[in-house]
């Protein structure tokens, strides 16, 4: 199991970030060449539905298209199921491939069939037009903040909704692909109506941010949570089964049980309810693995809340 131990450095708990809305920081031009020094190639979609999107080559070969089972999916018009292929060859060269697809590929407004890809070079992929960067493009510092803002949560400063869905769709793939493990916790807040209620919205809203504090805390590198919405929370543990889940959940449920939350003076019960799902051959969408999560943490709220509760697994009799 992959979260049996913490050698990974955890996100601390205590962000020594400054305030994005009150202070400014200061980079020169040095900073942003050091920043562009340490990227790697990759895709930033500049217009389409997933606006800002930003995709890194750091696998051979990336597919874009329609299909969930491509590595970059684009679901808009104009989109073949399987449009086109970027490859980074061993020198270097990042090549782009038209898989056949009905509506072309094109490159600076140019029709292609393949070509070699030169820093700041436009595709247009249907509705879909993304912009390539070379890996020394001072441009990446630029397009990490305009993509940093548009996919975190403002209140706990972890990714939001959108950039879930985009990073379990990848992983989706990603795990078909590679035929490896994933799971997926649904978290939810038990009561928090009744925090609102008794010490206020402003307290409940410090709940919301140091419980995901407190659960990044203890999360590896590769883990992944995210606001899903209200007092709801999502976890995505690539390389892990459904038994790893279920050890990661219920670490999970007793540091918040055990953790003190506290608001001025009073002291905050929390608890959370869990559902866990790993992910499965039948499941081409995002919402088929989410749903099973969350029939999940639905059990564990009807059976007492503050509980974990575990998608049943296929026999294999």
């Amino acid at each position: 199991m992959s979260n049996d131990s913490q050698d990974n450095l955890p996100r601390s708990a205590e962000s020594t970030e400054p305030d994005v809305l009150t202070q400014t920081t200061r980079l020169s031009y040095d900073d942003l060449v050091r920043a562009a020094a340490n990227s790697c190639p990759r895709l930033v979609v500049v217009e389409g539905a997933r606006l800002g999107a930003m995709f890194e080559l750091r696998e051979a070969a990336l597919t874009m298209g329609r299909e969930p089972g491509n590595t970059i999916v684009l679901d808009e018009a104009g989109v073949s199921r399987r449009h086109a292929v970027v490859e980074r060859k061993h020198d270097g060269v990042v090549v782009l491939r038209d898989l056949g697809s009905k509506n072309g590929t094109y490159v600076n407004k140019v029709a292609v069939a393949e070509k070699e890809l030169s820093d700041g070079d436009i595709i247009f992929l249907g509705a879909t037009t993304l912009k390539f960067l070379a890996d020394d493009n001072v441009e990446h510092s630029y397009y990490e903040y305009l993509h940093e803002i548009s996919v975190s949560d403002p209140l706990t400063r972890i990714p939001n909704r959108r950039y879930f869905d985009e990073f379990l769709e990848r992983e989706m793939a990603r795990t078909r692909r590679y035929k490896r493990s994933l799971s997926l916790l649904m978290m939810d807040l038990d009561h928090f109506k009744s925090i609102n209620d008794q010490h206020g919205h402003l307290c409940g809203d410090a709940v919301l941010r140091e419980l995901a504090e407190t659960v990044s805390s203890r999360l590896r590198k590769s883990e992944f949570l995210a606001r899903y919405g209200g007092e709801e929370f999502a976890l995505v543990l690539p390389e892990t089964d459904l038994r790893g889940a279920a050890v990661v959940a219920e670490q999970i449920r007793e540091l918040v049980d055990k953790h003190e939350f506290l608001c001025g003076d009073n002291q905050i019960p929390v608890t959370i309810s869990i559902g866990v799902a790993e992910w499965l051959p039948e499941m081409f969408e995002p919402s088929d693995i989410i749903g099973a999560a969350d029939e999940c943490l639905y059990r564990a709220k009807e059976n007492g809340r503050n509980r974990v509760a575990l998608a049943e697994q296929p026999s294999h009799d």
